[in-house]
């Protein structure tokens, strides 16, 4: 998020609403045989967490902040600065965190070239996967933000593809902090590898607005997967200015879906914003933080780090060949299929439902809907429901499996 402005919740500009479907997902099953699925491996490198360094509280806790990190399971960090920062980056970096950095701002007296030799130079290569184009520069409202950031962004991909040591880099777009002004800025597919998406619920379904601004992220990126480098909530329930916050618990109930949602999209990873409060006062901005300015886990950090701790055992071995299945349930149904190279299976079965209306802080209680599974012989299925738990909460062991699924994302480990 940017300093200048925090126009944050992404506004939809009129784009089409219709959801991208993949192959190994779909919305509202209607009792289709099906086979198909998704790499395991891209879920388990999916997830990663916005975190800034420097010498102010709390990101000089590093110790403390990476053990947060390690807690929470993400494979990736977000950060906002390479100049300078080698030191601090190469502590994360060198214990199993892959970063994606910010290559400074089009008003830079230097321009970005020099941050980006700095990935060199300080030793970063071996823990980059990205380099970013500048941060929801459209909000400095200057006159001709949008040539401005399209020329810097050029001089980013130049840098980067230059250099040897980075050839292989992604190089993420600008990140806009509103849709409308993805068409300023225009197509950039000659000087970027992935779309760049920022979208914040505001205490709606993460399903509300995923779809749309995966399509608005096209606008820069054409045909090229995207990521979402911001995305999360507000926990200021005092909060009265514009963007709504989220009570934890429903935070906690939406986490699990914003991984798999986006997943389901086709983005390529997603990074939540952002690891740690920043302050104390009302202000929302103190509290996008999953954990708080003392470091102590939020519920929706819980469910994250019991999301990432299913999602791992996708690694260990499996003895189904070809996982065919029937799924039959509501209108709002969703499901993604992951294999593992070990042969494993996992199954995200959810719904797009609402538990809470934000603008008036009403409380919904939707009542569970069935949904059954034909595997068309018998499987062996743990079922586990990560908002509340990493621990295994049932098991079937016939040839279908029939849930009661309500607003909790449901995954299952189907190993044999």
């Amino acid at each position: 998020m940017n300093l200048l402005d925090r126009r944050t919740m992404l506004r939809s500009g009129g784009l089409a609403t219709g959801l991208l479907l993949m192959g190994a997902g779909s919305a509202g099953s209607a009792g289709t045989p099906e086979s198909s699925y998704r790499s395991w491996e891209a879920l388990n490198a999916f997830t990663g967490v916005c975190a800034k360094t420097g010498s102010t509280a709390p990101w000089n806790r590093q110790d403390d902040l990476y053990a947060a990190m390690r807690t929470l399971g993400v494979a990736w960090m977000r950060t906002n600065e390479i100049s300078g920062r080698a030191d601090e980056l190469s502590f994360y970096g060198s214990r199993g965190i892959k970063i994606q950095a910010i290559a400074g701002e089009p008003t830079d007296a230097t321009g970005p070239e020099p941050e980006i030799a700095q990935i060199v130079s300080g030793g970063l290569v071996p823990y980059m996967i990205a380099v970013e184009g500048a941060n929801e520069w459209n909000l400095s409202e200057r006159p001709g933000w949008g040539a401005e950031l399209a020329a810097h962004h050029a001089r980013v991909y130049r840098a980067v593809k230059s250099t040897p040591e980075l050839r292989a880099l992604d190089v993420v777009a600008p990140s806009m902090a509103s849709m409308r002004d993805y068409e300023q800025l225009g197509l950039m597919v000659p000087f970027t590898t992935l779309g760049n998406i920022h979208c914040y619920p505001g205490g709606h379904t993460p399903e509300q607005k995923a779809a749309k601004s995966v399509q608005g992220a096209a606008i820069n990126c054409g045909e090229l997967p995207s990521v979402v480098t911001e995305t999360g909530w507000h926990t200021s329930m005092e909060w009265t200015g514009p963007h709504y916050p989220t009570p934890e618990d429903v935070a906690r109930v939406y986490a699990p879906r914003s991984i798999f949602s986006y997943f389901e999209l086709g983005v390529q990873r997603l990074s939540f914003y952002q690891l740690a409060d920043v302050g104390t006062t009302v202000d929302r901005e103190d509290h996008f933080g999953l954990v708080d300015f003392n470091l102590r886990p939020k519920q929706q950090f819980h469910a994250i780090a019991n999301t990432l701790s299913v999602i791992r055992r996708g690694g260990a071995s499996g003895s189904v060949g070809v996982l065919n299945r029937t799924v039959t349930g509501p209108a709002d149904l969703h499901t993604v299929v992951v294999k593992s190279a070990a042969g494993r299976y996992l199954m995200a079965v959810w719904r797009d439902v609402a538990i809470y209306v934000p603008e008036s802080k009403k409380r919904l209680s939707p009542p569970p809907a069935s949904v059954t599974i034909n595997w068309g012989t018998a499987r062996r299925v743990a079922i586990f429901n990560p908002a509340n738990s990493a621990a295994q909460t049932g098991e079937t062991g016939g040839s279908s499996t029939t849930l009661r699924v309500g607003a909790e994302l449901l995954i299952l480990d189907i190993s044999a």
